[in-house]
């Protein structure tokens, strides 16, 4: 095995390939919610304007008198409604110019208008659809994540969960038949279930999902908004009020029957919020199932590394700040350093620029590779230092060109131009051979040793 590469074993890679597909589908959803920042209302179609261009002077003047005498009669109805009283609809609402034409494209103006009075808004309709789809992923992951758990560990599955009559176990060839039918089945009673009894399931293998978010109940009101979308219509009821109480939700409640507001903000950060936790859920059930292993580390580094490439520093804040508080010194000193870094990209990216000079500025760099003293001065805005050391790493193979293009570290020398030479200068990559698909490769320097004394 080659040095900075880890191989997992069967538990390890089931649980590690349910979190690299929920994690692939989240950025998936991402890139769709892009869209739904540039949708446009919508207008009516084009050949509406082709028609009243083409009418004559005396069409357009029943045309008009008719959308006058529409408009009269909805002034009407809103009238009646503000005063409580029934509006009785007349008769006279249809068109009836002597002109059919007329009174054909009165007819389709009026029906096309109260469509886009019911019709959703396109980009709200997005945004629940992909909320729908992300919580459906996410329910994916906790079914996969639970079944390696069931499997690896047999007590997972105690009293009638476990109860097979004589009947069906006649229908089964093998035992391992038999043990599969009863934690699929284990498995789909769990899904069913609430978020409060996936938190005790879970929590029994010393897995903590409060550890896993910054915030609990907007966590959990997540899932509670998703079961709005699909039964309610979006609107707020009791029993989404009472889930949210008892998640501890401080904040003001809505009232029954306000209608709940997917929009791509929400969606945005519900969707960095649920990426956190399935990257720590991941992590927390092997550190807690195969006690003792570094790979659950060295996977979640690679994949912090990941989430912070894509811009959703959100979600990498809250995984680097989870890790770092709940490790108590057990971690590596490079992985240590890698989620140190990771996490200052992402204050400084979130507007947190003063706090993270501040931690930057006490972090002793002392006896460390050239590699953190160069990140120490990118992150302190150093550029004399910066472009320097970059082109000292870039001569000796520890950083490349496409790691300064695509890393969050270097968009503030990216966006300055400060690079561009030294990018340019560099030849083009040779092709790399590909990796073990069950190997995650360290992506950062070793935090080793070093006699170099020439810092900012």
């Amino acid at each position: 095995m080659k040095d900075g590469q880890y191989r997992f074993g069967a538990f390890e890679l089931q649980v590690v390939n349910a979190g690299n597909r929920y994690l692939a589908r989240a950025a998936a959803v991402r890139r769709l919610a892009s869209i739904a920042v540039g949708i446009t209302p919508e207008r009516l179609p084009d050949f509406y304007s082709a028609e009243l261009e083409a009418m004559s002077n005396t069409q357009l003047d029943q045309l008009t008198g008719q959308l006058e005498k529409l408009a009269g009669l909805f002034h009407e109805a809103v009238d009646a409604q503000r005063r409580g009283e029934k509006w009785e609809t007349p008769r006279a609402i249809a068109p009836n110019t002597s002109d059919p034409h007329v009174n054909e494209l009165v007819f389709r103006l009026l029906n096309a208008g109260t469509a886009r009075t019911i019709t959703p808004d396109p980009t709200e309709t997005l945004c629940k659809s992909l909320l729908m789809l992300s919580v459906s992923d996410f329910e994916l992951l906790i079914g996969k994540v639970a079944s390696a758990i069931m499997h690896k560990v047999p007590d997972a599955v105690r009293g009638a969960d476990a109860t097979l009559t004589l009947a069906q176990l006649t229908q089964f060839g093998s035992v391992q038949a038999a043990v599969n039918y009863v934690i699929e089945r284990r498995v789909e009673d769990l899904l069913r279930a609430s978020l409060a009894d996936w938190e005790s399931w879970f929590g029994g293998f010393g897995v903590k999902f409060r550890d896993m978010t910054d915030h609990w109940p907007h966590f959990a009101e997540i899932f509670a908004r998703r079961n709005l979308v699909v039964h309610n219509d979006g609107k707020a009821n009791q029993q989404y009020l009472s889930r949210l109480r008892d998640a501890g939700w401080t904040d003001d409640l809505p009232e029954a029957g306000n209608m709940i507001v997917v929009d791509p903000a929400y969606l945005s950060l519900a969707l960095d919020r649920m990426t956190a936790f399935a990257a720590l859920l991941t992590t927390g059930c092997l550190l807690q199932i195969e006690k003792g292993s570094i790979l659950p580390i060295a996977w979640l580094s690679g994949k912090v590394q990941e989430i912070s490439e894509s811009g959703h520093q959100n979600a990498v804040r809250t995984i680097t700040t989870t890790i770092l508080r709940t490790s108590r010194g057990r971690l590596s000193r490079q992985h240590d350093l890698d989620f140190r870094i990771r996490q200052w990209i992402a204050m400084r990216q979130l507007g947190e620029e003063r706090k993270m000079r501040r931690e930057v500025e006490a972090w002793d760099i002392g006896g460390l590779e050239p590699y953190y003293v160069h990140v120490r001065a990118v992150l302190l805005e150093k550029t004399e230092y910066a472009i320097q050391s970059t082109r000292d790493l870039l001569d000796a193979g520890k950083l490349t060109p496409l790691r300064i293009r695509l890393d969050p570290l270097y968009q503030g020398l990216r966006d300055s131009g400060a690079l561009d030479s030294v990018i340019l200068a560099q030849p083009p990559m040779a092709r790399q051979p590909a990796e073990d698909p069950v190997a995650t490769q360290r992506t950062t320097p070793p935090a080793t040793e070093s006699g170099d004394r020439g810092r900012p």
